[in-house]
């Protein structure tokens, strides 16, 4: 399989490093008509134990190669790495969260300024236009190369472990995006009560997000969690304001919000409030989702958010583990042959 590496600018002064992948990247027969993102997790530094693990569990490379073969033939997939990596491995999405630790942990989250759209619009407009001067298939020879042909494609976004928080602040972001299209503000990024770091207050009315941030918010129609999970709460999106919001936006365009888990993170006795806020984000959404559907009901088409969880490796014998972790990439069902059309 043919696959490109780049780095794309961002806010934070460092580079977001992208492998990609699938229809576009190289020479191919069609051009692309969807695409997937997949958020790396924290970094295993130790060499012992990337020498038990190997690299068919751990490199992005082997995490492309899964995620194609999942998104078919007629998908571009992109592997998002973070901009930052600490010395002890942890991951630090600096261009796509408001605030992080020092460990790359989301200090709350907030819609104000759109940033994970803004820099994900950036983030595909810079692959466009190198698989076009690469003599891909997403440009016909001889013509100049297409601006931001991957924006505005069915969207479908994958979180492994920390990344988890990545969706948190799209999912945040496309709510705030819906309230203002609305004339709301219930949505406008201020933290939920359940959260434990708040972040800044947002104002009432969210503002209009950028045209190419409101295209990217506007692609998304699956969102899957793998196995996420943080040192700290905040893993999951827990405000009902939120889940409104997005089951109101279901009505327009579908959207899917998947859970896939293992032991090690949902029965994890030391970090329970893993399972807690997972339980709790599939409470909101599900309410969301009934309520947008009674909105409609008898009327249009009714709400189209739906909401899934799954365990995976659970069977007798199965202790958890680092392994498992990891293994849950390859073999998560994501079920994304079928695609709704925007």
């Amino acid at each position: 399989m043919t696959a490109m590496q780049l780095t794309t600018a961002g806010p934070s002064g460092a580079p977001t490093p992208l492998l990609m992948g699938g229809a576009g990247v190289g020479p191919g027969p069609a051009p692309p008509s969807s695409c997937l993102l997949f958020f790396e997790g924290d970094q295993i530094l130790d060499e012992d134990t990337r020498e038990e693990l190997g690299d068919a569990l751990l490199s992005p490379q082997a995490h492309l190669d899964a995620m194609v073969a999942k998104a078919g033939p007629g998908a571009w997939v992109g592997v998002v790495g973070p901009s930052r990596v600490t010395p002890e491995g942890f991951s630090a999405y600096e261009n796509l969260l408001p605030r992080l630790t020092a460990t790359g942990e989301p200090i709350g989250y907030d819609a104000r300024g759109y940033k994970a759209g803004t820099h994900l619009a950036s983030l595909l407009s810079t692959a466009s236009s190198a698989c076009s001067s690469s003599g891909s298939s997403i440009t016909a020879p001889g013509h100049p190369p297409p601006q931001l042909l991957l924006l505005g494609l069915p969207l479908t976004l994958v979180g492994f472990s920390k990344a988890g928080t990545v969706l948190n602040q799209v999912l945040i972001e496309m709510a705030a995006h819906e309230a203002h299209a609305a004339g709301g503000g219930a949505a406008g990024g201020a933290p939920p009560a359940a959260q434990p770091r708040p972040s800044p207050t947002a104002s009432s009315a969210p503002e209009r997000a950028p045209s190419d941030a409101a295209r990217v918010l506007d692609s998304v129609t699956q969102v899957h969690y793998l196995d996420a999970g943080l040192n700290g709460a905040g893993v999951h999106m827990t405000d009902a304001r939120h889940a409104e919001s997005l089951g109101a936006r279901s009505i327009r365009i579908p959207l899917t919000v998947a859970f896939h888990g293992t032991p090690r993170q949902w029965n994890d006795r030391r970090r329970p409030w893993i399972a807690a806020e997972k339980d709790r984000s599939v409470a909101v959404l599900r309410a969301a989702a009934a309520a947008a559907a009674g909105i409609e009901e008898g009327g249009g088409s009714g709400s189209r958010l739906t909401v899934t969880e799954r365990v995976y490796f659970e069977g007798p014998g199965q202790r958890p583990s680092l392994r498992q972790h990891f293994e849950v990439i390859g073999a998560a069902e994501l079920q994304l042959g079928v695609r709704a059309q925007l």
